[in-house]
């Protein structure tokens, strides 16, 4: 949302194309920001600056991994380009620089970039996802080394912005989704970090406090599966969050006995399959589908995925496997399959369909 809340940029694909739009939220009309037609080039996450002369925004072409720093006026003019590699934007509180994470040779940097052009500044060697407010608090993200396939989240804080940081909370990963990219966005007063948080199939709006303590949830969407962009915006006054949000629902449909060949061609045209080391996986695999299997008893080094696409297992290692499977000598029940948490198949679903 733009300064004063008068008007506010989103992504659209009106036209047959995914472009930015304006909409002034007083009149309700919209114009078109940028003109991009390229069916291999994709845009979007628009952030404006505070005082309103520039929107930021990430482009990127079907050959990059990474996504490059734009910058246009609110009037589409002077469309250029800020760095090569570097999103999670947020202007500091002046318009004077503007904060982005581009890869660097340990992970992700923190740099900064004046609007008016010149040289980019390294802030941090390491860091992501940043937030500045007008005292010179930088807000940062760090991940945290994968633990039975998940990474948690830490939150830092740092003043001066290159200065030592302090953990101002740490997410667990199984409340963050691979897909949604979140990036916490500072409040106008800088005492609220607004972050997306999953529990399951719903997502939530929660507030951390800059001052350290417990989060708030600020939306509740009950048990109704939801999905809400990646980038929010508040409002100027601190009081309300802007966020686009969808509500998810689908079908499921149950096919019985089906022949080898009826399997074979829904294998083949499935976007994921998911499900335990059996004969159906194989052939899921072999059709070419991208898998998340879940293994138990049997010996992931022989059944294992045999395919070079974007394939996970999903275990819980325990020192009797592998075993036979026809009954378990350890335990009063198969603890090998009943122990894997759904978190961390939901986890290997989110990489999986990321990668593919």
């Amino acid at each position: 949302v733009g300064p004063g809340d008068h008007e506010l940029v989103y992504l659209s694909d009106s036209g047959g194309h995914g472009n930015l739009w304006v909409l002034n939220l007083e009149t309700e009309q919209s114009r078109q920001v940028t003109f991009e037609h390229d069916p291999q080039v994709t845009i979007g996450v628009p952030v404006w600056s505070p005082d309103g002369k520039h929107i930021a925004y990430v482009k990127r072409g079907l050959n990059a991994w990474n996504v490059d720093l734009w910058m246009t006026n609110p009037d589409g003019s002077e469309a250029h380009k800020i760095s090569d590699g570097g999103g999670w934007a947020c202007w500091s509180s002046d318009s004077q620089w503007i904060y982005f994470s581009p890869p660097g040779k340990n992970g992700f940097q923190i740099r900064k970039a004046s609007p008016d052009g010149g040289p980019t500044r390294l802030v941090r060697e390491q860091g992501q996802k940043p937030a500045v407010d007008a005292e010179g608090r930088l807000f940062f993200v760090m991940n945290l080394p994968a633990v039975n396939g998940l990474s948690d989240m830490q939150i830092l804080m740092a003043n001066p912005e290159d200065g030592s940081p302090r953990q101002l909370a740490r997410i667990s990963g199984s409340r963050l989704s691979n897909w949604l990219l979140m990036q916490p966005v500072l409040s106008p007063d800088g005492k609220w970090l607004a972050e997306l948080l999953t529990d399951g199939p719903i997502r939530n709006i929660w507030a951390q406090p800059t001052a350290a303590g417990p989060m708030r949830r600020i939306t509740d969407f009950g048990h109704q599966a939801s999905f809400i962009a990646r980038r929010i915006s508040w409002s100027s006054d601190g009081h309300s969050v802007y966020a686009a949000v969808g509500k998810g629902e689908a079908d499921i449909v149950l096919l019985s006995n089906l022949t080898l060949p009826e399997i074979t061609a829904l294998s083949a045209r499935a976007r994921l399959f998911v499900g335990n080391d059996n004969g159906i996986a194989h052939i899921a695999t072999a059709a070419g589908a991208r898998c998340v299997i879940i293994f138990g008893s049997s010996n992931v080094t022989h059944w294992r995925p045999w395919s070079t696409g974007p394939n996970e297992v999903v275990r819980e290692e325990l020192p009797c496997q592998p075993c036979h499977g026809y009954f378990c000598a350890e335990f009063d029940k198969p603890e090998c399959i009943l122990r894997v948490p759904v978190e961390r198949v939901i986890a290997a679903i989110d990489r999986v369909l990321r990668a593919a």
